[in-house]
């Protein structure tokens, strides 16, 4: 199976009759409304027969991680009320089966309950899925199973409305449905990344540069969603998708030799799903952010003050500040990055080493420059 592959089985358990969950399941149109927290917006493009089948229909759908997806489906095979097949394409290729099986009576005056079976065989094709696939699976798979969680959850709610219609004086209204959870906003200009915690943020930054530099990159993906969330106050959603993308640039940096502006569309990407503010450009923070990593990987042992340059460049666009407000910080992470190389260089265990020469000081100036930052950020704060 291909990195971009899936296979996901759904079993669901519902007190209702296949006959009732047929027809809600196989009403297109209403999947909005009735399951808000996947379904954003869907069109029927053609209600093929009266059983459904070559019915086609486009769809726009979300789920807990900040993206979404444009894909389509066709009905190949319909036997209501025990089911169908959908044949999608789009973001999403591939081919789905809805299963109804009624169970016995429980014998006692509850309806009896129907196992609903979602078997979802697809090959993911939109380019944030496709490309980092290969890392991400578990979290595009549990991504699938929250949306399914929420189907389920919502499924009982419109089969409790729709009783209520059917019984208004012996039932009460039923509950709304849980709505989508990711909403693209921006963070308020002043606001984003300046609630940071110095201290952590340092100690985080310094597991960041040891498993960096010790070929970690699993390691290094959990502490960058960490970091997104110190720093950026994002929720988890965003704090992983950016963290996807800024360790698959970061990665793939780190083996090259060249080329780097290939890796520049990462890192904006990563950016962008932070919610930077709407005054704030990605595209040259991304080139900001870069740059300070060029410098130093072509300057060298020596590449401290350089380096300490581009990082004031970064947080100057970042946070929309002079330059002057925040050069001390710029310098102090600089140093710290010139301290860490030839730190390393000198060391006999190579730069996979426990580096405990160096890497105590490297932890102090990045304390230092993140409390510089902070009190920085603070300061242009109080002044605006």
């Amino acid at each position: 199976m291909a990195s971009n592959e899936y296979h996901f089985v759904t079993t669901w358990r519902v007190p209702a009759s296949a006959d009732a969950i047929a027809a809600i399941l196989a009403d297109a149109e209403a999947l909005p409304r009735w399951w808000p927290s996947v379904y954003l917006s869907v069109r029927v493009l053609d209600p093929g027969g009266p059983d459904g089948l070559g019915k086609v229909v486009d769809l726009w759908t979300t789920g807990w991680l900040p993206y979404t997806l444009r894909w389509q489906f066709r009905v190949i095979a319909s036997d209501p009320p025990r089911g169908f097949t959908i044949d999608a394409s789009g973001d999403f290729v591939g081919q789905g089966t809805w299963t109804l099986i009624p169970e016995g009576p429980t014998g006692d005056s509850a309806e009896p309950p129907t196992t609903v079976v979602y078997d979802w065989r697809i090959r993911a094709e939109k380019g944030i899925l496709r490309r980092l696939s290969f890392m991400a699976r578990p979290i595009f798979a549990a991504n699938h199973r929250w949306a399914m969680a929420r189907g389920q959850a919502s499924l009982r709610i419109e089969l409790a409305r729709r009783h209520a219609l059917a019984d208004p004086l012996t039932r009460g209204p039923a509950p709304a449905p849980r709505g989508p959870t990711f909403r693209r906003r921006s963070q308020a200009a002043g606001t984003w990344g300046r609630s940071f915690d110095p201290t952590r943020l340092a100690r985080l930054e310094l597991r960041m540069w040891q498993t960096y530099y010790r070929r970690q990159p699993a390691r290094l993906f959990g502490l960058l969603v960490l970091a997104n969330r110190e720093q950026a106050r994002v929720g988890w959603g965003r704090a992983l998708l950016a963290a996807l993308w800024l360790t698959r640039g970061a990665v793939g940096f780190a083996r090259s030799s060249g080329g780097y502006e290939r890796f520049r569309p990462d890192i904006e990407r990563g950016y962008r799903a932070l919610g930077l503010p709407a005054t704030v450009d990605a595209a040259d923070v991304a080139r900001r952010e870069l740059r300070w990593w060029v410098v130093r990987r072509e300057i060298g042992l020596a590449a401290g003050e350089a380096a300490g340059a581009a990082i004031t460049a970064l947080y100057a666009g970042l946070y929309g500040v002079e330059e002057e407000r925040v050069a001390e910080a710029g310098r102090l992470r600089g140093l710290a990055a010139e301290v860490r190389d030839r730190g390393a260089a000198a060391d006999l265990d190579g730069p996979t080493g426990a580096g405990r020469a160096y890497w105590p000081e490297v932890g102090r100036l990045l304390r230092d420059s993140y409390q510089s930052l902070h009190a920085a950020l603070e300061r242009a704060g109080s002044q605006a």
